[in-house]
């Protein structure tokens, strides 16, 4: 099992990010068929939930921890506290960058080691 987590900077809105992670995820497919890595995925089908080897993507803002806690705001910079009209905005803690519309993303796959064996050759009728 490989699980990754991590930060997403694409989409707007979740609806974006989903449709990032799917065509990521052919990708994924597909990269993960190739010989010489010393694993590989098998076949699997992402529309039956029980042949699928990688599992649906948890997406959540950025700022949104589990149980939907949300990490705090930060004010705007230069405005004192309290003033009419200062807006709050969530900024990333290391480059101070607005974060608003970033994703918290994290999902997990299986993998089989060895090389992917080849495919049955074709019956022919």
């Amino acid at each position: 099992m490989v699980r990754i987590e991590g930060r997403l900077l694409y989409g707007t809105i979740r609806s974006e990010v989903s449709r990032w992670l799917e065509d990521y995820f052919g990708n994924l497919r597909k990269k993960l068929t190739e010989t010489g890595l010393g694993f590989y995925l098998p076949a699997d089908d992402p529309k039956d939930r029980s042949r699928r080897f990688i599992s649906e993507p948890t997406i959540r803002s950025y700022f949104e921890q589990g149980g939907g806690k949300v990490l705090p705001a930060v004010p705007v910079a230069g405005a004192p506290a309290g003033t009419p009209g200062q807006t709050a905005r969530t900024v990333d803690p290391v480059t101070e960058e607005d974060a608003q519309s970033d994703w918290r993303v994290s999902f997990t796959f299986k993998v089989r080691l060895g090389d992917m064996p080849p495919a049955p050759p074709e019956v022919k009728k």
